[in-house]
């Protein structure tokens, strides 16, 4: 079933932007974890610094050169100088029927920023560089900031060693391995109905701060063959839509789930932790009703980090639903057969589920029940008023204007009024302006 009024893709129409973006930061620094950072920095200093020398001349293109170099293990801790005064040579050299280039004459740049006669090689370039030599004399010092470790390529090849990388590495492999058997087998009739009242207590939760008017969005954290992704789903109807995006690590399983797709529902790959930051296909401004970790948060490295996530993720006095239709005792037993597939088992008392979030996370424990299933709830400590107070990106409709127009502001001058200042959370533009104080 289609949604009604709904825009064509409104979960991908930041993602072209954002590559856009991305590819133009390739040469930027990178910040990194610490535990990352050590790694690089070691690889780097040891490892082979490539860049390309270039000449370019605006009239004559028998004045341009182009030189990819090695640079020598012993000139990385050097200045910049004697970088300057071998690419000057080899110009020299490639072109002995022209007229010698001085080296003082010259300088070398990267990114059109020049780099300083005594800024030292190894701080200043970065492997893949390319460094132009320009006309000016060289500064003492130039305006590249110290970027000692690798580029991006690098910093990607590192990430995959770290433990949480090792960790999803696993998961993905045994969960491309099962994908033929999600393809395969149907749900137990118990099974089903669990799920079936589940959805139907998540739906129900989803819409109890919002209008009949406005679609309902939930955030399947980690959605598996998408069992009770599809169940959600079904629960939309004419009176209320509900819009479900489903992630998970395994690119196969969300190659099956993309089968018989329902048409109110988009399935990414990705790590539920990174959200919203990293995949911006869902876009500033977009925010969710309900954000579900089944079978899931036993599965995550890092529990708090997944919390934080959906904290981002939660619109003003939204839920976080974490189950397992089959309850603990199932779990665990899952966590028996491999540890690493599953680090942890669910805890076992509302206190034990307390430690796993996050200060200052904006969320609550509201109930915890330790049965068949196994429920625990959530809510958003966010305001009503920070739910609605945004610029929807994602339906037809204009809370946002509703809001101003029901406490006497004009639609029109709401850019000038609003200002965000509620740390953390995802929604755009901004909160509404405190409302007029009463004529006495």
């Amino acid at each position: 079933m289609g949604l009604p009024d709904a825009p064509p893709d409104p979960f991908g129409q930041f993602l072209g932007e954002e590559r856009t973006r991305r590819d133009a930061q390739r040469g930027a620094d990178v910040g990194l974890p610490d535990d990352v950072r050590n790694t690089l920095n070691a690889a780097y200093v040891d490892g082979k610094l490539k860049v390309t020398l270039r000449a370019e001349d605006a009239i004559n293109e028998n004045r341009h050169m182009k030189v990819k170099l090695t640079v020598p293990k012993k000139w990385k801790a050097g200045p910049v100088a004697k970088l300057l005064i071998f690419s000057v040579d080899t110009w020299n050299a490639k072109h002995a029927d022209l007229a010698p280039l001085a080296v003082d004459d010259f300088h070398l740049s990267v990114n059109d920023q020049p780099l300083g006669l005594e800024d030292i090689i190894q701080d200043v370039l970065r492997p893949s560089d390319e460094v132009f030599i320009k006309e000016g004399k060289a500064p003492f010092h130039g305006k590249v900031a110290k970027r000692s470790y690798a580029n991006v390529q690098q910093l990607e090849e590192a990430l995959k060693h770290t433990p949480q990388a090792k960790h999803n590495a696993h998961q993905k492999e045994c969960y491309d391995a099962a994908s033929t058997f999600y393809a395969r087998s149907p749900l137990r009739p118990d099974v089903a109905e669990t799920l079936d009242r589940l959805a139907e207590r998540i739906v129900e939760r989803a819409g109890r701060n919002r209008g009949d008017e406005y679609a309902l969005r939930i955030f399947d954290a980690g959605c598996g063959a998408g069992h009770l992704t599809r169940k959600l789903a079904a629960l939309t109807s004419e009176k209320r839509s509900v819009q479900v995006v489903a992630v998970d690590l395994s690119p196969k399983t969300i190659e099956h789930c993309l089968k018989n797709k329902p048409a109110n529902v988009r399935f990414e790959c990705g790590d539920v932790s990174d959200y919203p930051g990293r995949f911006l296909a869902i876009g500033e401004g977009v925010t969710f009703d309900v954000v579900v970790f089944h079978a899931t948060l036993q599965h995550v490295f890092d529990p708090k980090k997944a919390f934080a996530a959906a904290s981002n993720l939660l619109r003003g006095g939204g839920a976080v639903f974490v189950a397992q239709a089959q309850g603990r005792a199932h779990s665990d037993s899952l966590g028996d057969k491999d540890a690493k597939l599953q680090p942890r088992g669910l805890p076992k008392t509302a206190e034990d589920f307390e430690e796993l979030l996050p200060e200052k996370s904006m969320l609550e424990l509201v109930s915890f029940e330790d049965k068949v299933p196994y429920v625990v709830e959530l809510t958003s400590t966010k305001t009503y008023e920070e739910a609605v107070a945004f610029k929807d990106q994602m339906d037809s409709e204009d809370p946002l204007g509703d809001y101003l127009r029901k406490r006497g502001t004009t639609p029109g001058d709401w850019r000038e009024k609003m200002k965000d200042t509620a740390p953390g959370v995802v929604f755009g533009p901004a909160r509404p302006p405190p409302a007029p104080a009463r004529k006495k």
